[in-house]
């Protein structure tokens, strides 16, 4: 008899199904152990369903397009011989023994160490130490802690990281230094962002009802201090996705705290000793600031900021011509700032195709931003209660004074803090943490993940 492994979807998390986007083998196929064998996508995230082991793959059983849930077999591999099968309560892999013929009166028994059959609970996953209250540092364990798997930081790169590898079984650990998990995506990226992008839409789309032959008496009349508290409320609606207390449910002890590495195995968290296996640095990115004169004597707004914000401000100037600098300029031009966008290159977005560049500079011109691109000699000063800009663009001199300013001029990695010299990581205050195409860092035991490591930044 030769015995397969059943490859199964794990824990998805809130999805009841999620979508097959990927084929990334053929049956037949000799595969390496963790070699990914499909590509799962939802509407926030994606993720690989690796092979538990090298062999050859006898079965696959989705297709393209299917929808799946936890615990759908979605492979059957033949492992070579010599190499590792599935470790008991691991429950996205299970032995199958399949007779060299047909039995029908008398099964073959399942191998001693085989997991329980289809269709048996899986294992109860172990129910974490402790997760520590939000900034009581005082509560975490007496005890040193050691896990198989040190997350740093908590956004999506990093509790992406913690979920699969709590999925398979492994003990792992969290450590965010601020008290609201989620990380940018959630707290000051793309949730906030979006919500006040929908906004501006339908404040743009009563303005613009007319050309449609539908009257709006009165025309646009936009609070914002609504749109802001709309935007919080849905922030704070979803934010249980990413809350310790679902870390917790799902075996993961939370830390909060600065972690920094202090040995080959080890790293430091509110004053405990941590010691791992495996670590994931997932620290992400800040707001860069970039080096315009007077720019450190004023208090301007960035992603971490301006969604604190509760007036809208009559005149706004954008340093920053990328997406974030584009899309909020937008909303606020569309909410009725006057809003000045500020670019040092030619055009919008240049990271992107030029053709589509010109797509959102034209809507941008539309809905009233001046686009001041080729900006030269920017200048920033305090005037009253407001800021002052001086700058050159396309040979013309420019003197404007605005309410806000927001700069949006890049992204710097959190590199700082970490102590990743202590255990041979190399990495570049510029770039990030330098990793191979597995996102491995220079030290074989630790890996990175995001804004941290991010060629994009």
């Amino acid at each position: 008899m030769s015995a397969t492994i059943e490859v199964r979807i794990p824990n998805i998390g809130d999805f009841d199904t999620v979508e097959v986007a990927e084929l990334l083998v053929s049956p037949g196929q000799r595969i390496e152990a963790e070699q990914s064998l499909i590509t799962l996508e939802s509407d926030k995230a994606s993720m690989e369903i690796p092979a538990p082991t090298a062999g050859v793959l006898r079965e696959l059983r989705v297709e393209l397009g299917q929808f799946v849930n936890e615990g759908t077999v979605i492979a059957l591999i033949e492992p070579e011989l010599g190499t590792a099968g599935p470790t008991e309560g691991d429950v996205t892999h299970r032995l199958v023994e399949e007779p060299a013929a047909p039995e029908p009166e008398a099964p073959a028994p399942a191998p001693p160490d085989a997991p329980a059959p289809q269709g048996a609970p899986p294992p109860t996953m172990a129910t974490p130490k402790t997760v520590s209250p939000v900034l009581a540092l005082d509560a975490l364990p007496a005890a040193d802690h050691t896990t198989d798997v040190a997350v740093v930081g908590a956004g999506p790169g990093g509790y992406t990281a913690a979920f699969r590898a709590a999925d398979l079984g492994k003990s792992v650990i969290l450590i965010e230094r601020d008290a609201a998990l989620g990380g940018v995506c959630l707290n000051v990226g793309c949730i906030p962002s979006k919500a006040l992008i929908r906004a501006a839409r339908a404040a743009a789309a009563v303005r613009d009802a007319a050309q449609f032959g539908v009257e709006v008496p009165g025309g646009v009349n936009v609070n914002f201090a609504n749109i802001m508290e709309r935007m919080r409320r849905l922030r704070a609606g979803i934010s249980h996705h990413d809350s310790a207390a679902r870390f917790r449910d799902l075996g993961i002890d939370v830390f909060i705290g600065g972690g920094c590495f202090s040995g080959p195995d080890t790293i430091d968290v509110g004053g405990q000793t941590l010691q791992f296996k495996r670590a994931v640095i997932a620290t992400g990115a800040r707001a860069l600031a970039p080096p315009i004169p007077g720019l450190d004597q004023v208090d301007y707004l960035t992603n971490e900021t301006v969604f604190s914000l509760t007036e809208l401000p009559a005149k706004l100037g954008v340093i920053g011509a990328g997406p974030i600098g584009c899309e909020l300029a937008q909303s606020f031009a569309r909410f009725g700032s006057e809003v000045y966008l500020i670019e040092s290159t030619h055009g919008i977005l240049p990271r992107e195709d030029t053709d589509a560049a010109d797509i959102v500079k034209a809507a941008l011109l539309r809905d009233g931003v001046t686009l001041l691109c080729c900006g030269r000699k920017t200048e920033v000063s305090r005037e009253g209660n407001g800021i002052r800009l001086k700058l050159e663009s396309h040979d013309e001199d420019y003197d404007i004074v605005v309410d806000q300013l927001l700069v949006a001029a890049g992204r710097s990695p959190n590199v700082e803090g970490l102590g990743l010299e202590s255990v041979g990581v190399e990495y570049d205050a510029r770039t990030g943490v330098k990793v191979d195409d597995r996102l491995r860092t220079t030290n074989p035991r630790i890996f990175a993940a995001g804004d941290i490591c991010s060629t994009m930044i």
